[in-house]
């Protein structure tokens, strides 16, 4: 199961989740030895950084594709089923909106591919072909989860007033979210989007 916290904050809803090392597979890379090991800690420190890159929901959409459920944690204020129906129908959008993508990336990296005789990198392929397949994966992971019965809506009191807290309140609660949920970077998160520092 997936852990989601819903944040509503400046009319604006946000899915926020943290990926665990274990579900890529990456998780044992950290102890191979040798030259070996340096390796592959490379390869996972790259993948991480160009993870980040991606916007927050189209990770999100990519990670459901791994798990089996969703819980979805929101404010005490909100019934389960308004917090469904706000899920569900973000999966919609989801889903709609990189299908859309798979098939236009997915042409540029076909034009991009006739360019390969050309010597050179060719990042007019590279690029839209990895953004396809980023797409794809958010698409199926969309697609997999937009039952209601994949979803468990539980009510979090530590969210309830997030929007009206003051910037430090609101951070001093981010981490005790953290600490109830097991959550690492939330507090970062939440100083990156509203440029606090």
């Amino acid at each position: 199961m997936l852990d989601v916290l819903l944040l509503q904050r400046s009319g604006e809803n946000v899915f926020y989740f943290e990926e665990s090392r274990a579900s890529h597979g990456l998780a044992q890379w950290g102890k191979a030895r040798g030259r070996l090991g340096r390796i592959k800690r490379v390869l996972e420190k790259s993948y991480r950084a160009l993870e980040t890159k991606r916007p927050l929901t189209e990770r999100l959409c990519a990670h459901l594709r791994h798990h089996e459920g969703v819980v979805l944690h929101v404010p005490a204020t909100l019934s389960p089923e308004s917090a469904g129906r706000l899920f569900l129908s973000f999966l919609a959008k989801c889903v709609k909106t990189h299908g859309r993508w798979v098939w236009a990336d997915g042409l540029l990296a076909a034009f991009g591919a006739t360019l390969v005789l050309i010597p050179g990198p060719n990042i007019f392929f590279f690029y839209p072909a990895l953004r396809a397949l980023g797409h794809h994966y958010a698409q199926r992971g969309g697609k997999k989860h937009q039952r209601k019965s994949d979803l468990v809506v539980q009510r979090c009191a530590l969210l309830d007033n997030f929007p009206e807290l003051p910037v430090s309140e609101m951070l001093k609660r981010a981490g005790e979210i953290q600490s109830k949920l097991g959550f690492i970077y939330l507090r970062k998160f939440l100083e990156r989007k509203y440029g606090i520092h």
